[in-house]
């Protein structure tokens, strides 16, 4: 903490200074986690936070050892403080007659859901039925409800509404999956559109699953990323690693294939592993360097933090086939854009 407090000093940051002094030892004295996300949040909008540090890396490396918790967590936090205040504010009147309230009261969904976890479970429900999370918040209201009480609410769901599942898998290197592990594999896709911030570090990004439909290439999912007046400043692709991984040369060699020919059509090109049996990130990440596919990034499911991001891509260069999809999306038109 000196040593942070030490360069903020030299840096004549008094702002920082106040704001690391909030949140030193936030995970050990359990800092409300609305409180933590909001100062994370003005240090990360602060014009002096350039001044202060060299990049957003060394940024993040203070606040990892000065709260306790990793970047991975911290923004999960800003992103679901976000979906909070962005709830509260769309359906205000609705859940104030849900909730059988008088007159409407700024923060009631927190001051009911109270946790972290069961907020971030929350709106995975809300995402995918508006009423049951409404439900539970109802529920909430009158009693505890634990978290493992919510993540079966949410596993039910899944399982119930089999339809609900947002993408439709474009590649073949699949497997037989059952009941549990098709739920399970929902869950970690839903985490892909919680968890974005940890890719993009802004919420200036829509995430489509199975939304457009593109002549020569498929893809599991877009990401589109749009500036400050709206336009959109650009398109990545999302490939699903999942079920079975390829064992055979050619097997592996396909998908390679598969990576470098869809990688043509995107700014970069994603590779979301979610499955519980890993897949060889390693050797394809090795691959990846030596046949210099540039525009890789390799993200893969952690059971207990969410999100890790395995490799970053090399070049943020649009490539010759970007306009192909870019155009097609732009006549098939964009659903909620900037909203979802």
């Amino acid at each position: 903490m000196k040593r942070i407090i030490k360069r903020a000093t030299l840096m004549s940051s008094e702002f920082f200074i106040e704001q690391f002094e909030k949140i030193q030892g936030a995970k050990a004295k359990r800092m409300d986690w609305l409180k933590l996300a909001s100062c994370v949040e003005k240090m990360l909008q602060s014009p002096e936070l350039l001044s202060v540090y060299p990049n957003r890396e060394a940024f993040w490396n203070d606040v990892e050892k000065a709260t306790g918790y990793s970047r991975n967590a911290l923004q999960r936090q800003s992103t679901t403080k976000r979906l909070l205040e962005n709830h509260e504010k769309a359906e205000k009147d609705f859940l104030q007659e849900m909730l059988g309230l008088k007159e409407w009261k700024p923060g009631i969904v927190a001051e009911i859901i109270g946790q972290f976890p069961k907020m971030e479970l929350y709106f995975r429900i809300y995402k995918y039925d508006p009423m049951e999370a409404i439900k539970l918040l109802k529920r909430m209201q009158e009693e505890p409800v634990s978290v493992n009480k919510i993540r079966d609410i949410l596993s039910r769901l899944l399982d119930k509404n089999p339809t609900f599942e947002p993408y439709t898998p474009t590649h073949t290197f699949y497997g037989r999956h059952n009941k549990n592990k098709a739920s399970e594999e929902r869950e970690r896709i839903a985490a892909l559109e919680q968890q974005k911030a940890i890719i993009y570090e802004s919420e200036n990004v829509s995430i489509y699953f199975d939304h457009f439909q593109f002549r020569y290439v498929s893809i599991d999912a877009v990401a589109l990323q749009h500036g400050e007046e709206g336009q959109i400043s650009n398109l990545d692709g999302f490939l699903i690693l999942k079920g079975q991984a390829p064992k055979r040369d050619s097997a592996f060699q396909r998908l390679l294939a598969t990576i470098d020919y869809r990688s043509s059509f995107f700014r970069h090109l994603w590779l979301y592993s979610i499955n519980s049996s890993p897949w060889p990130l390693d050797q394809i990440n090795s691959a990846i360097d030596e046949l210099a596919i540039q525009q890789i990034g390799i993200i893969e499911y952690n059971p207990k933090s969410g999100l890790e991001i395995i490799r970053k891509p090399e070049s943020s260069e649009k490539p010759m086939r970007y306009n192909i999809v870019m155009n097609e999306i732009m006549r098939q038109g964009i659903k909620d854009y900037g909203l979802a």
